[in-house]
Protein backbone atom coordinates (compact mmCIF):
# COMPACT_ATOMS: atom_id res chain seq x y z
CA UNK A 1 0.00 0.00 0.00
CA UNK A 2 1.06 3.17 -0.95
CA UNK A 3 -0.49 5.90 1.28
CA UNK A 4 0.06 9.94 0.51
CA UNK A 5 -1.76 13.04 2.36
CA UNK A 6 -3.86 10.36 3.95
CA UNK A 7 -5.15 9.15 0.58
CA UNK A 8 -4.59 5.28 -0.32
CA UNK A 9 -2.89 3.53 -3.12
CA UNK A 10 -3.27 0.16 -3.20
CA UNK A 11 -0.54 -1.92 -5.29
CA UNK A 12 -3.95 -2.83 -7.63
CA UNK A 13 -4.12 0.69 -8.28
CA UNK A 14 -4.87 0.70 -12.03
CA UNK A 15 -3.05 3.65 -13.29
CA UNK A 16 0.09 2.71 -10.90
CA UNK A 17 0.17 -0.86 -12.36
CA UNK A 18 -0.13 -0.70 -15.88
CA UNK A 19 2.68 2.08 -15.31
CA UNK A 20 4.76 -1.00 -13.54
CA UNK A 21 3.65 -3.67 -16.33
CA UNK A 22 4.74 -1.49 -19.38
CA UNK A 23 7.90 -0.36 -17.53
CA UNK A 24 8.60 -3.56 -17.06
CA UNK A 25 7.85 -5.22 -20.29
CA UNK A 26 9.85 -2.56 -22.05
CA UNK A 27 12.83 -3.89 -19.82
CA UNK A 28 12.76 -7.18 -19.85
CA UNK A 29 12.76 -7.26 -23.94
CA UNK A 30 15.35 -4.96 -23.98
CA UNK A 31 17.15 -7.12 -22.25
CA UNK A 32 18.38 -4.73 -19.48
CA UNK A 33 18.44 -4.58 -15.69
CA UNK A 34 15.25 -1.97 -14.76
CA UNK A 35 15.26 0.28 -12.11
CA UNK A 36 11.86 1.51 -11.40
CA UNK A 37 11.44 4.62 -9.29
CA UNK A 38 7.32 5.59 -8.94
CA UNK A 39 6.59 8.21 -6.52
CA UNK A 40 2.68 8.14 -4.80
CA UNK A 41 1.40 11.06 -5.85
CA UNK A 42 -2.11 13.08 -5.30
CA UNK A 43 -3.84 15.24 -2.97
CA UNK A 44 -1.01 17.53 -1.14
CA UNK A 45 0.10 17.42 2.70
CA UNK A 46 -0.14 20.10 4.58
CA UNK A 47 2.86 20.93 6.56
CA UNK A 48 3.80 19.10 9.97
CA UNK A 49 4.41 20.91 12.94
CA UNK A 50 8.22 18.79 12.53
CA UNK A 51 8.53 18.10 9.00
CA UNK A 52 7.50 19.18 5.73
CA UNK A 53 6.52 16.84 2.77
CA UNK A 54 8.67 17.73 0.02
CA UNK A 55 10.28 16.67 -3.06
CA UNK A 56 13.82 16.28 -4.48
CA UNK A 57 15.28 16.02 -7.74
CA UNK A 58 17.93 13.69 -8.04
CA UNK A 59 20.45 13.52 -10.58
CA UNK A 60 21.85 10.10 -11.73
CA UNK A 61 24.08 11.42 -14.75
CA UNK A 62 24.24 14.04 -16.76
CA UNK A 63 21.13 13.05 -18.97
CA UNK A 64 18.93 11.51 -16.36
CA UNK A 65 17.17 12.85 -12.92
CA UNK A 66 14.46 11.28 -10.92
CA UNK A 67 12.17 13.37 -8.32
CA UNK A 68 11.26 11.54 -5.06
CA UNK A 69 9.05 12.05 -2.17
CA UNK A 70 10.30 13.21 0.89
CA UNK A 71 10.15 15.27 3.98
CA UNK A 72 12.22 17.50 5.22
CA UNK A 73 12.26 17.68 9.30
CA UNK A 74 13.94 19.59 11.76
CA UNK A 75 13.87 20.12 15.64
CA UNK A 76 12.06 22.87 17.25
CA UNK A 77 14.99 24.95 18.01
CA UNK A 78 17.03 23.82 14.73
CA UNK A 79 17.45 26.87 12.11
CA UNK A 80 18.24 24.93 9.17
CA UNK A 81 16.74 21.68 7.88
CA UNK A 82 18.42 18.52 9.64
CA UNK A 83 17.31 15.41 8.58
CA UNK A 84 15.81 14.36 5.19
CA UNK A 85 13.32 11.00 5.83
CA UNK A 86 12.36 9.02 2.71
CA UNK A 87 9.78 5.82 2.97
CA UNK A 88 10.99 3.77 -0.24
CA UNK A 89 9.62 0.17 -1.76
CA UNK A 90 12.02 -2.29 -2.50
CA UNK A 91 12.21 -5.20 -4.61
CA UNK A 92 14.34 -8.25 -3.52
CA UNK A 93 17.44 -7.11 -6.07
CA UNK A 94 17.36 -3.72 -4.49
CA UNK A 95 17.18 -4.74 -0.62
CA UNK A 96 19.56 -7.41 -1.49
CA UNK A 97 22.23 -4.59 -3.10
CA UNK A 98 21.58 -2.60 0.31
CA UNK A 99 22.20 -5.73 2.44
CA UNK A 100 25.48 -6.67 0.42
CA UNK A 101 26.86 -3.26 0.05
CA UNK A 102 26.08 -3.62 -3.36
CA UNK A 103 24.46 -0.47 -4.63
CA UNK A 104 24.85 0.21 -8.09
CA UNK A 105 25.90 3.52 -9.13
CA UNK A 106 22.46 4.13 -10.43
CA UNK A 107 21.30 4.31 -6.95
CA UNK A 108 23.98 5.58 -5.18
CA UNK A 109 23.01 9.30 -4.72
CA UNK A 110 20.02 7.69 -2.76
CA UNK A 111 21.54 4.99 -0.92
CA UNK A 112 25.37 5.67 -1.61
CA UNK A 113 26.32 4.59 2.34
CA UNK A 114 23.57 3.89 4.21
CA UNK A 115 23.61 1.53 6.84
CA UNK A 116 20.78 -0.90 7.41
CA UNK A 117 19.25 -1.45 10.91
CA UNK A 118 19.94 -4.93 11.48
CA UNK A 119 16.16 -5.54 13.08
CA UNK A 120 13.35 -8.25 13.49
CA UNK A 121 12.64 -7.30 10.05
CA UNK A 122 16.35 -8.05 8.52
CA UNK A 123 16.81 -10.66 9.92
CA UNK A 124 14.04 -12.17 8.55
CA UNK A 125 15.49 -10.75 5.49
CA UNK A 126 18.49 -12.70 6.16
CA UNK A 127 16.78 -16.33 6.72
CA UNK A 128 15.15 -15.53 3.06
CA UNK A 129 18.52 -14.59 1.59
CA UNK A 130 20.23 -17.01 3.34
CA UNK A 131 17.96 -20.47 2.82
CA UNK A 132 16.27 -19.32 -0.68
CA UNK A 133 18.85 -16.88 -2.46
CA UNK A 134 20.52 -17.35 -5.72
CA UNK A 135 23.49 -15.32 -6.38
CA UNK A 136 22.45 -12.31 -9.57
CA UNK A 137 24.78 -10.96 -12.11
CA UNK A 138 24.28 -7.18 -11.53
CA UNK A 139 27.69 -5.81 -12.81
CA UNK A 140 27.37 -5.69 -16.69
CA UNK A 141 23.79 -4.55 -16.84
CA UNK A 142 22.04 -1.48 -17.35
CA UNK A 143 19.34 0.58 -15.63
CA UNK A 144 15.80 1.40 -17.24
CA UNK A 145 14.79 4.87 -15.38
CA UNK A 146 11.05 5.55 -14.84
CA UNK A 147 9.92 8.77 -12.71
CA UNK A 148 5.86 9.47 -13.18
CA UNK A 149 6.74 12.96 -11.12
CA UNK A 150 8.01 13.96 -14.96
CA UNK A 151 5.62 15.50 -17.67
CA UNK A 152 4.80 11.89 -19.18
CA UNK A 153 6.49 8.48 -18.84
CA UNK A 154 10.29 9.10 -19.70
CA UNK A 155 12.80 5.93 -19.62
CA UNK A 156 16.39 5.87 -19.41
CA UNK A 157 18.99 3.87 -20.08
CA UNK A 158 21.53 3.82 -17.49
CA UNK A 159 25.03 1.56 -16.91
CA UNK A 160 24.98 0.17 -13.32
CA UNK A 161 28.46 1.09 -12.83
CA UNK A 162 29.13 -2.08 -10.40
CA UNK A 163 32.44 -3.98 -10.75
CA UNK A 164 32.66 -7.25 -13.14
CA UNK A 165 31.31 -10.04 -11.75
CA UNK A 166 29.74 -8.34 -8.88
CA UNK A 167 26.80 -10.85 -7.48
CA UNK A 168 23.93 -10.55 -5.04
CA UNK A 169 21.45 -12.92 -3.78
CA UNK A 170 18.15 -12.73 -4.86
CA UNK A 171 14.75 -14.77 -4.45
CA UNK A 172 12.57 -14.72 -7.77
CA UNK A 173 13.38 -16.43 -10.29
CA UNK A 174 13.21 -14.12 -13.21
CA UNK A 175 12.37 -16.62 -16.06
CA UNK A 176 9.49 -14.34 -18.25
CA UNK A 177 7.57 -11.08 -18.08
CA UNK A 178 4.80 -13.20 -16.16
CA UNK A 179 6.35 -14.49 -13.08
CA UNK A 180 5.07 -17.91 -14.47
CA UNK A 181 6.22 -21.26 -12.44
CA UNK A 182 5.00 -24.53 -14.54
CA UNK A 183 2.99 -26.79 -11.72
CA UNK A 184 2.37 -30.58 -12.21
CA UNK A 185 -1.33 -31.50 -12.80
CA UNK A 186 -1.17 -34.15 -15.57
CA UNK A 187 -4.29 -35.18 -14.96
CA UNK A 188 -6.38 -31.72 -15.50
CA UNK A 189 -3.65 -31.40 -18.80
CA UNK A 190 -5.41 -34.97 -20.18
CA UNK A 191 -8.45 -33.99 -19.37
CA UNK A 192 -8.70 -30.36 -20.96
CA UNK A 193 -6.55 -31.89 -24.32
CA UNK A 194 -9.54 -34.67 -24.63
CA UNK A 195 -11.66 -31.88 -24.41
CA UNK A 196 -13.73 -33.74 -21.29
CA UNK A 197 -14.75 -30.35 -19.98
CA UNK A 198 -13.84 -28.76 -16.69
CA UNK A 199 -11.47 -30.48 -14.59
CA UNK A 200 -12.84 -30.91 -10.94
CA UNK A 201 -11.92 -28.09 -8.57
CA UNK A 202 -11.56 -25.79 -11.31
CA UNK A 203 -13.46 -22.72 -12.88
CA UNK A 204 -13.61 -21.42 -15.96
CA UNK A 205 -12.80 -17.38 -16.40
CA UNK A 206 -12.87 -17.24 -20.36
CA UNK A 207 -12.32 -19.95 -23.57
CA UNK A 208 -9.32 -21.77 -23.30
CA UNK A 209 -8.62 -20.32 -19.60
CA UNK A 210 -9.26 -21.82 -16.17
CA UNK A 211 -8.04 -21.79 -12.29
CA UNK A 212 -7.95 -23.11 -9.13
CA UNK A 213 -6.97 -22.21 -5.78
CA UNK A 214 -3.73 -24.79 -4.89
CA UNK A 215 -3.25 -25.64 -1.24
CA UNK A 216 -0.34 -26.54 0.71
CA UNK A 217 -0.69 -30.19 0.81
CA UNK A 218 -0.55 -29.72 -3.18
CA UNK A 219 2.47 -28.20 -2.81
CA UNK A 220 4.18 -30.51 -0.84
CA UNK A 221 2.89 -33.51 -3.13
CA UNK A 222 5.22 -31.35 -6.43
CA UNK A 223 7.89 -34.25 -6.38
CA UNK A 224 5.26 -37.51 -6.76
CA UNK A 225 2.80 -35.16 -9.53
CA UNK A 226 6.26 -34.22 -11.21
CA UNK A 227 7.07 -37.83 -10.92
CA UNK A 228 3.35 -38.69 -12.65
CA UNK A 229 3.83 -36.42 -15.04
CA UNK A 230 7.30 -37.65 -16.10
CA UNK A 231 5.91 -41.31 -16.92
CA UNK A 232 3.37 -39.91 -18.50
CA UNK A 233 5.50 -37.82 -20.97
CA UNK A 234 7.76 -41.00 -21.51
CA UNK A 235 4.96 -43.22 -21.99
CA UNK A 236 3.70 -41.02 -24.85
CA UNK A 237 7.34 -40.85 -26.67
CA UNK A 238 7.58 -44.64 -26.22
CA UNK A 239 11.08 -44.54 -24.16
CA UNK A 240 12.55 -45.48 -20.73
CA UNK A 241 11.94 -43.17 -17.99
CA UNK A 242 15.36 -41.88 -16.64
CA UNK A 243 15.27 -40.89 -13.10
CA UNK A 244 17.82 -38.30 -12.10
CA UNK A 245 18.43 -36.44 -8.94
CA UNK A 246 15.57 -34.12 -7.55
CA UNK A 247 16.35 -30.79 -7.13
CA UNK A 248 17.18 -29.29 -4.10
CA UNK A 249 15.68 -26.40 -2.01
CA UNK A 250 17.60 -23.69 -3.94
CA UNK A 251 16.66 -25.43 -6.50
CA UNK A 252 13.33 -25.59 -6.43
CA UNK A 253 12.70 -21.77 -4.94
CA UNK A 254 9.39 -21.06 -6.57
CA UNK A 255 7.83 -24.23 -5.32
CA UNK A 256 9.55 -23.92 -1.52
CA UNK A 257 9.26 -20.37 -0.85
CA UNK A 258 5.23 -20.32 -0.92
CA UNK A 259 5.97 -23.24 1.17
CA UNK A 260 7.81 -21.21 3.95
CA UNK A 261 5.82 -18.17 3.48
CA UNK A 262 2.85 -20.38 4.51
CA UNK A 263 4.45 -22.14 7.06
CA UNK A 264 2.28 -21.13 9.80
CA UNK A 265 -0.89 -20.21 7.87
CA UNK A 266 -2.48 -20.98 4.33
CA UNK A 267 -4.82 -18.60 3.21
CA UNK A 268 -7.15 -20.33 0.83
CA UNK A 269 -6.53 -17.52 -2.11
CA UNK A 270 -3.06 -17.17 -1.25
CA UNK A 271 -1.81 -19.19 -4.82
CA UNK A 272 -4.06 -19.31 -8.04
CA UNK A 273 -3.22 -21.85 -10.34
CA UNK A 274 -4.15 -21.05 -14.14
CA UNK A 275 -4.84 -23.44 -17.31
CA UNK A 276 -4.03 -21.84 -20.50
CA UNK A 277 -3.90 -22.78 -24.16
CA UNK A 278 -0.92 -21.54 -26.15
CA UNK A 279 -1.93 -19.28 -29.23
CA UNK A 280 -0.88 -20.26 -32.67
CA UNK A 281 2.16 -19.92 -33.32
CA UNK A 282 3.53 -20.74 -29.81
CA UNK A 283 4.35 -24.36 -29.50
CA UNK A 284 1.77 -26.66 -30.55
CA UNK A 285 -1.07 -25.28 -28.94
CA UNK A 286 -1.10 -27.58 -25.79
CA UNK A 287 -2.10 -26.76 -22.48
CA UNK A 288 -0.26 -25.65 -19.92
CA UNK A 289 -1.01 -25.07 -16.00
CA UNK A 290 1.29 -23.23 -13.99
CA UNK A 291 0.39 -20.14 -11.31
CA UNK A 292 1.66 -16.59 -10.69
CA UNK A 293 4.60 -16.01 -7.81
CA UNK A 294 4.35 -13.62 -5.72
CA UNK A 295 7.33 -11.39 -5.52
CA UNK A 296 8.62 -9.61 -2.24
CA UNK A 297 8.27 -6.07 -1.91
CA UNK A 298 10.19 -4.88 0.97
CA UNK A 299 9.41 -1.06 2.93
CA UNK A 300 12.22 0.83 3.86
CA UNK A 301 12.16 4.61 5.99
CA UNK A 302 15.52 5.93 4.64
CA UNK A 303 17.21 8.84 7.22
CA UNK A 304 19.63 10.92 5.91
CA UNK A 305 21.54 13.75 8.16
CA UNK A 306 21.54 16.90 5.95
CA UNK A 307 22.51 19.24 8.28
CA UNK A 308 26.21 20.26 9.37
CA UNK A 309 26.54 19.20 12.36
CA UNK A 310 26.07 15.39 14.34
CA UNK A 311 22.26 14.13 15.33
CA UNK A 312 22.04 11.62 17.74
CA UNK A 313 18.90 9.80 16.58
CA UNK A 314 17.95 8.26 20.23
CA UNK A 315 14.64 6.47 19.29
CA UNK A 316 11.81 5.55 17.09
CA UNK A 317 8.06 5.44 17.99
CA UNK A 318 5.26 3.50 16.45
CA UNK A 319 3.82 0.06 16.72
CA UNK A 320 5.19 -2.82 15.55
CA UNK A 321 3.84 -6.52 15.08
CA UNK A 322 6.43 -9.66 16.17
CA UNK A 323 4.21 -12.54 14.21
CA UNK A 324 5.85 -14.21 11.35
CA UNK A 325 2.57 -15.70 9.77
CA UNK A 326 1.22 -14.30 6.57
CA UNK A 327 -1.90 -11.79 6.90
CA UNK A 328 -4.13 -9.89 4.80
CA UNK A 329 -3.24 -5.91 3.46
CA UNK A 330 -6.33 -5.07 5.64
CA UNK A 331 -4.39 -6.47 8.65
CA UNK A 332 -1.36 -4.52 8.26
CA UNK A 333 -3.88 -1.26 7.47
CA UNK A 334 -5.61 -2.13 10.70
CA UNK A 335 -2.10 -2.41 12.80
CA UNK A 336 -1.34 1.56 11.60
CA UNK A 337 -3.70 2.46 13.87
CA UNK A 338 -2.17 0.76 17.15
CA UNK A 339 -1.19 2.95 20.07
CA UNK A 340 1.89 4.70 18.92
CA UNK A 341 5.04 4.06 21.95
CA UNK A 342 8.90 3.25 21.82
CA UNK A 343 10.20 0.75 19.71
CA UNK A 344 13.04 -1.03 20.34
CA UNK A 345 16.08 0.55 19.00
CA UNK A 346 19.71 1.08 19.72
CA UNK A 347 20.60 5.00 19.66
CA UNK A 348 23.18 5.62 16.67
CA UNK A 349 24.85 9.11 15.78
CA UNK A 350 24.64 10.45 12.64
CA UNK A 351 27.67 12.46 10.76
CA UNK A 352 26.55 14.63 8.65
CA UNK A 353 25.73 12.76 5.24
CA UNK A 354 25.44 9.71 7.22
CA UNK A 355 22.10 7.49 5.92
CA UNK A 356 20.02 5.00 8.10
CA UNK A 357 17.83 2.37 5.77
CA UNK A 358 15.22 0.44 8.29
CA UNK A 359 13.33 -2.43 6.82
CA UNK A 360 9.96 -2.02 8.15
CA UNK A 361 7.87 -4.44 6.05
CA UNK A 362 8.01 -7.51 3.55
CA UNK A 363 5.17 -7.68 1.46
CA UNK A 364 3.43 -10.25 -0.98
CA UNK A 365 1.52 -8.36 -3.40
CA UNK A 366 -1.09 -9.84 -6.21
CA UNK A 367 0.94 -10.87 -9.09
CA UNK A 368 -1.95 -10.14 -11.50
CA UNK A 369 -4.90 -7.46 -11.25
CA UNK A 370 -8.72 -7.70 -12.02
CA UNK A 371 -8.22 -6.41 -15.56
CA UNK A 372 -6.26 -9.51 -16.40
CA UNK A 373 -9.41 -11.80 -16.21
CA UNK A 374 -11.14 -11.45 -19.59
CA UNK A 375 -14.26 -13.09 -17.84
CA UNK A 376 -16.99 -14.18 -20.54
CA UNK A 377 -20.42 -16.09 -19.90
CA UNK A 378 -20.95 -17.85 -16.92
CA UNK A 379 -16.76 -17.14 -15.94
CA UNK A 380 -15.71 -16.39 -12.64
CA UNK A 381 -12.34 -14.73 -11.38
CA UNK A 382 -10.31 -15.33 -8.64
CA UNK A 383 -10.51 -13.03 -5.24
CA UNK A 384 -6.85 -10.89 -5.11
CA UNK A 385 -5.35 -10.55 -2.25
CA UNK A 386 -1.92 -8.36 -0.79
CA UNK A 387 -0.30 -10.13 1.76
CA UNK A 388 2.24 -8.92 4.64
CA UNK A 389 4.94 -11.51 5.77
CA UNK A 390 6.84 -12.05 8.93
CA UNK A 391 7.61 -9.07 11.55
CA UNK A 392 6.26 -5.40 10.76
CA UNK A 393 6.86 -2.27 12.45
CA UNK A 394 5.34 1.40 11.51
CA UNK A 395 7.59 3.59 12.44
CA UNK A 396 5.29 7.28 13.21
CA UNK A 397 7.92 9.31 15.07
CA UNK A 398 11.73 10.02 15.65
CA UNK A 399 13.68 11.23 18.96
CA UNK A 400 16.10 13.69 17.80
CA UNK A 401 18.60 15.21 20.12
CA UNK A 402 16.24 14.42 22.56
CA UNK A 403 13.18 16.02 20.71
CA UNK A 404 10.08 14.03 19.34
CA UNK A 405 9.89 14.26 15.36
CA UNK A 406 6.02 13.44 14.09
CA UNK A 407 5.88 11.43 11.00
CA UNK A 408 1.90 11.62 10.83
CA UNK A 409 1.33 11.39 6.81
CA UNK A 410 3.48 8.41 4.34
CA UNK A 411 4.35 9.30 0.70
CA UNK A 412 6.67 6.01 -0.97
CA UNK A 413 8.75 6.07 -3.31
CA UNK A 414 9.16 2.77 -5.54
CA UNK A 415 11.94 1.06 -6.83
CA UNK A 416 13.24 -2.03 -8.29
CA UNK A 417 16.12 -3.47 -9.57
CA UNK A 418 15.66 -6.66 -11.88
CA UNK A 419 18.19 -8.43 -14.39
CA UNK A 420 17.01 -8.82 -17.58
CA UNK A 421 15.01 -11.15 -18.53
CA UNK A 422 15.31 -14.70 -19.24
CA UNK A 423 12.97 -15.71 -21.39
CA UNK A 424 11.06 -18.86 -22.68
CA UNK A 425 11.66 -22.17 -22.19
CA UNK A 426 15.26 -24.20 -21.79
CA UNK A 427 17.44 -26.12 -19.03
CA UNK A 428 19.52 -23.96 -16.58
CA UNK A 429 22.84 -24.97 -16.31
CA UNK A 430 24.38 -24.62 -12.38
CA UNK A 431 28.25 -24.61 -12.05
CA UNK A 432 30.00 -26.05 -8.81
CA UNK A 433 31.34 -22.98 -6.85
CA UNK A 434 34.93 -24.79 -5.17
CA UNK A 435 35.58 -22.04 -3.17
CA UNK A 436 32.28 -21.62 -1.50
CA UNK A 437 31.59 -25.24 -1.90
CA UNK A 438 28.51 -24.93 -3.47
CA UNK A 439 26.01 -24.84 -6.40
CA UNK A 440 25.56 -21.79 -7.91
CA UNK A 441 23.18 -20.80 -10.88
CA UNK A 442 24.30 -19.47 -14.34
CA UNK A 443 21.44 -19.16 -16.42
CA UNK A 444 19.38 -20.71 -19.27
CA UNK A 445 21.37 -22.55 -22.11
CA UNK A 446 19.93 -23.82 -25.89
CA UNK A 447 16.69 -21.74 -25.42
CA UNK A 448 15.98 -21.61 -28.95
CA UNK A 449 16.19 -25.47 -29.66
CA UNK A 450 12.83 -26.26 -28.93
CA UNK A 451 12.94 -29.07 -31.13
CA UNK A 452 15.04 -32.21 -32.86
CA UNK A 453 15.41 -30.03 -36.08
CA UNK A 454 16.13 -27.08 -33.95
CA UNK A 455 18.73 -28.45 -32.46
CA UNK A 456 22.12 -26.72 -31.41
CA UNK A 457 25.24 -26.11 -28.91
CA UNK A 458 25.95 -23.41 -26.29
CA UNK A 459 28.91 -22.60 -24.59
CA UNK A 460 29.15 -20.83 -21.23
CA UNK A 461 32.25 -19.65 -19.58
CA UNK A 462 33.35 -19.63 -16.20
CA UNK A 463 37.04 -17.90 -14.86
CA UNK A 464 39.42 -20.22 -13.25
CA UNK A 465 39.08 -24.37 -12.83
CA UNK A 466 35.22 -25.56 -12.87
CA UNK A 467 34.53 -29.00 -13.97
CA UNK A 468 31.40 -29.95 -12.13
CA UNK A 469 28.03 -28.82 -13.82
CA UNK A 470 23.93 -29.59 -13.37
CA UNK A 471 21.35 -29.67 -16.06
CA UNK A 472 18.12 -28.63 -14.39
CA UNK A 473 14.68 -28.97 -15.67
CA UNK A 474 12.61 -26.41 -13.48
CA UNK A 475 9.46 -26.71 -15.96
CA UNK A 476 7.27 -28.33 -17.67
CA UNK A 477 9.37 -29.84 -20.00
CA UNK A 478 12.20 -32.52 -20.88
CA UNK A 479 15.65 -31.83 -22.00
CA UNK A 480 17.50 -34.27 -24.24
CA UNK A 481 21.71 -33.64 -24.03
CA UNK A 482 23.66 -35.23 -26.72
CA UNK A 483 26.75 -33.82 -26.31
CA UNK A 484 28.99 -31.80 -23.39
CA UNK A 485 32.47 -31.21 -23.40
CA UNK A 486 34.75 -28.75 -21.36
CA UNK A 487 37.41 -26.78 -22.81
CA UNK A 488 40.48 -25.36 -20.34
CA UNK A 489 42.44 -22.16 -21.50
CA UNK A 490 45.48 -22.39 -19.30
CA UNK A 491 47.72 -19.41 -18.99
CA UNK A 492 50.24 -20.33 -21.14
CA UNK A 493 47.23 -20.29 -23.71
CA UNK A 494 47.39 -23.89 -24.25
CA UNK A 495 43.71 -25.46 -24.54
CA UNK A 496 42.68 -28.63 -22.83
CA UNK A 497 39.56 -30.75 -24.69
CA UNK A 498 38.32 -33.03 -21.34
CA UNK A 499 35.69 -35.69 -22.33
CA UNK A 500 32.63 -36.04 -19.56
CA UNK A 501 32.25 -38.78 -17.54
CA UNK A 502 28.88 -39.97 -18.86
CA UNK A 503 28.87 -42.46 -22.31
CA UNK A 504 25.77 -41.15 -23.25
CA UNK A 505 27.58 -37.66 -23.55
CA UNK A 506 30.76 -38.29 -25.33
CA UNK A 507 29.91 -37.59 -28.56
CA UNK A 508 27.23 -36.39 -30.88
CA UNK A 509 25.51 -39.97 -31.42
CA UNK A 510 22.23 -39.46 -30.69
CA UNK A 511 22.18 -41.15 -27.01
CA UNK A 512 20.52 -38.22 -25.73
CA UNK A 513 20.86 -37.70 -21.54
CA UNK A 514 17.07 -36.99 -20.62
CA UNK A 515 16.30 -34.72 -18.13
CA UNK A 516 12.63 -34.50 -17.18
CA UNK A 517 11.02 -31.59 -15.15
CA UNK A 518 11.52 -31.42 -11.32
CA UNK A 519 14.86 -33.30 -12.20
CA UNK A 520 18.62 -31.99 -12.69
CA UNK A 521 21.65 -34.56 -13.81
CA UNK A 522 24.85 -33.88 -12.87
CA UNK A 523 28.18 -33.57 -15.50
CA UNK A 524 31.13 -34.25 -14.24
CA UNK A 525 34.95 -34.31 -15.48
CA UNK A 526 37.83 -36.18 -14.86
CA UNK A 527 40.97 -33.67 -14.98
CA UNK A 528 44.38 -34.65 -16.53
CA UNK A 529 46.52 -35.93 -13.04
CA UNK A 530 48.71 -33.23 -11.98
CA UNK A 531 47.02 -30.20 -13.25
CA UNK A 532 47.74 -27.17 -11.23
CA UNK A 533 44.51 -25.51 -10.48
CA UNK A 534 46.04 -22.27 -10.24
CA UNK A 535 46.90 -22.22 -14.04
CA UNK A 536 43.42 -22.58 -15.47
CA UNK A 537 42.14 -19.22 -16.34
CA UNK A 538 39.20 -20.28 -17.59
CA UNK A 539 36.43 -23.16 -18.16
CA UNK A 540 34.73 -23.15 -21.07
CA UNK A 541 31.35 -25.96 -21.05
CA UNK A 542 29.45 -26.24 -24.16
CA UNK A 543 26.15 -28.15 -24.16
CA UNK A 544 24.57 -29.69 -27.36
CA UNK A 545 20.61 -30.82 -27.34
CA UNK A 546 17.36 -29.28 -27.36
CA UNK A 547 14.33 -29.51 -25.14
CA UNK A 548 10.45 -30.25 -25.76
CA UNK A 549 7.38 -28.41 -23.88
CA UNK A 550 5.19 -31.23 -22.13
CA UNK A 551 2.09 -29.42 -23.65
CA UNK A 552 3.47 -29.70 -26.71
CA UNK A 553 3.90 -33.41 -26.45
CA UNK A 554 0.65 -33.87 -25.26
CA UNK A 555 -1.07 -31.86 -27.77
CA UNK A 556 0.87 -33.91 -30.58
CA UNK A 557 0.40 -37.33 -29.10
CA UNK A 558 -3.58 -37.47 -27.91
CA UNK A 559 -5.79 -39.07 -29.90
CA UNK A 560 -9.25 -37.32 -29.85
CA UNK A 561 -10.97 -41.27 -30.32
CA UNK A 562 -9.15 -42.82 -26.93
CA UNK A 563 -8.04 -40.99 -24.21
CA UNK A 564 -7.13 -43.01 -21.00
CA UNK A 565 -6.63 -41.04 -17.82
CA UNK A 566 -4.80 -41.13 -15.12
CA UNK A 567 -5.68 -42.53 -11.64
CA UNK A 568 -6.82 -39.43 -9.35
CA UNK A 569 -4.22 -38.21 -6.73
CA UNK A 570 -4.69 -35.77 -3.91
Amino acid sequence: MLEHGGTEMTLRDGHLHRLVALVAKAAMRAGIIALVVFAAHGIASPALANCVNDSTTVRIDDKNVVRLREYICRTKGAQTPQLRVQLHRLNDMAMSALMYDAVPQSQQKIFGGARVVENAVYRELRVLFDRFGTDDNISESYVTLNSPLDEGPSYHRVSSGLTKGRTVPVLINRQGETGWTDFPQPQAVLTLESGGGLPPGYNQSYRNSYWRYLSKSAFRNYERKAQEYNRLISDRLKTAYQYHANFGRSNRRDIDLPLYFGKRRWPRHFVVLVATKSEPGCGDGGWSIGFWRRDPVIDVVLIENISRQPISVDGLTGVSESDVALRTIQQSRSLRRGRSKPLTWTTRTLAPGDKLVIPVRITLPSPVTSGTWHISGDGAKPKLVDYVYGPEIVVKGLNVDGERINLNKRASNLLALTTDCECGSCPYVYYWDRKQDRWRRRGKVIHTANRLAAEGSETVSFEGLVSKFRIAEEEAELALINHARLVLELDDSQKLAIAPTRPDLMAKDGRYMKVFMGQAADVTFDLPEGLDASRVKRSHFSVTGYYRRYSDIIAETTPEARLTLLPKLD
